[in-house]
């Protein structure tokens, strides 16, 4: 299951990176991102946002997402 999930979220996430321009155009532009990001401002987000989906679905679709959230777990009350 976790390899049907992993691929629906790489699948969204290539989407979001190919379509980020007609996202943008369709919701509008993010004020903060355009004064802070460089290159496109709100697409840019988007294209970051995108690479950073495709990296967790895949660490979620080979059970590796503990490398990420592993670190975290004693902030929130994990051991």
């Amino acid at each position: 299951m976790r390899f049907i999930w992993g691929t629906l979220w790489v699948i969204a996430s290539i989407l979001l990176i190919k379509y980020s321009y007609p996202i943008t155009n369709f919701f509008g532009h993010i004020d903060w991102a355009e004064e802070h990001i460089g290159g496109g401002g709100t697409n840019t987000l988007y294209k970051f946002a995108g690479v950073v989906m495709i990296i967790m679905g895949l660490l979620y679709m080979f059970g590796n997402v503990g490398f990420i959230t592993g670190p975290l777990g004693p902030l929130f009350g994990g051991k």
